[in-house]
């Protein structure tokens, strides 16, 4: 049995509600260089039926054993994301929802964009992979990488 971790990241465009404010293939570019990434797919509405058959399809044919959900508020459709995971036989909590600590919102996507929507937008989705680095103080977001002078 193979042990290795595989995670899935997949980013809702969320109509033009997302992908109006982040440059969506260079967030996935990024993302598919990081550690234990097996699969980035983004898809208009993750939240649909099509998007939760991509997740359970890779689920069940790449053996993605971790999901990190770039979208909207956990709040909306999180119970869903957990049911796609389940119905594919993996534990649901395996589940990550990244941007779940900015409520998704025109005014507030506004205001990331401004500090870097990309930039913002994989550092949300690097947290989601990575929250016990992020937990224990081991984790620099990128954007306060970026503001640093040389």
């Amino acid at each position: 049995m193979d042990n290795a971790i595989k995670v899935g990241v997949y980013i809702c465009h969320c109509g033009h509600n997302i992908a109006g404010v982040i440059d969506i293939p260079e967030v996935c570019q990024y993302v598919r260089r990081l550690d234990h990434v097996a699969v980035v797919r983004d898809y208009d509405y993750m939240c649909s039926n099509k998007g939760y058959e991509l997740i359970t399809q890779d689920i069940k044919q790449l053996g993605i054993n971790r999901v990190v959900v770039a979208a909207c508020s956990p709040r909306l459709h999180e119970q869903s994301f957990q049911n796609a995971l389940k119905g594919a036989g993996l534990n649901p909590y395996l589940l990550q929802i990244a941007f779940s600590t900015v409520p998704l919102g025109i005014d507030k996507w506004g205001v990331a964009v401004l500090a870097g929507g990309s930039l913002f937008a994989v550092d949300e989705i690097r947290k989601a992979l990575f929250p016990r680095l992020f937990s224990l103080g081991k984790w620099r977001p990128l954007s306060e990488k970026a503001k640093r002078p040389n």
